[in-house]
């Protein structure tokens, strides 16, 4: 059994490979990334912050390296940046059906349309960083309104 770097990549990189799926790969991305989100929502709010930030500096360097090995600087198959994103959106709200279903709308929304300045963190940043970047930034934008929802 060998070690092969590039499958683990895209493995992380393409959220358990979710997006593979034959359509919407970043709307199947962030369902998938329910049961994560949910996992992590466990963490003591103190300790939350300092996981959710390593996450996103994971999720850049894994998006980096996904798009070289795919030779794509935005592929769509890429989605660890909705688990991120997602991760933020619900970041110190109470995981509840309707918290998630609320927020995994609103998530998409503002990752599908793209509003300022959403649009401009995917163009100023390269690589990895311009792939998740605008995720991040949908995701304070969910979070702030889903906060009002609730």
């Amino acid at each position: 059994m060998s070690f092969n770097f590039e499958k683990i990549i895209l493995f992380f990189a393409m959220g358990g490979y979710s997006g593979k799926a034959p359509f919407s790969p970043g709307t199947a991305g962030t369902l998938c990334s329910i049961p994560f989100v949910a996992a992590v929502s466990f963490i003591p709010s103190s300790f939350s912050v300092v996981f959710i930030s390593f996450f996103i500096l994971f999720s850049v360097y894994v998006s980096d390296k996904a798009s070289e090995i795919l030779e794509n600087k935005d592929p769509k198959e890429v989605v660890i940046d909705e688990f991120a994103g997602f991760l933020v959106t619900m970041s110190g709200i109470g995981i509840s059906f309707y918290s998630l279903f609320c927020g995994f709308l609103l998530f998409r929304f503002f990752d599908i349309l793209k509003p300022w300045p959403i649009k401009n963190a995917e163009k100023a940043f390269k690589g990895g960083s311009g792939i998740v970047f605008d995720d991040i930034i949908a995701g304070i934008f969910a979070n702030l309104i889903l906060r009002l929802i609730l």
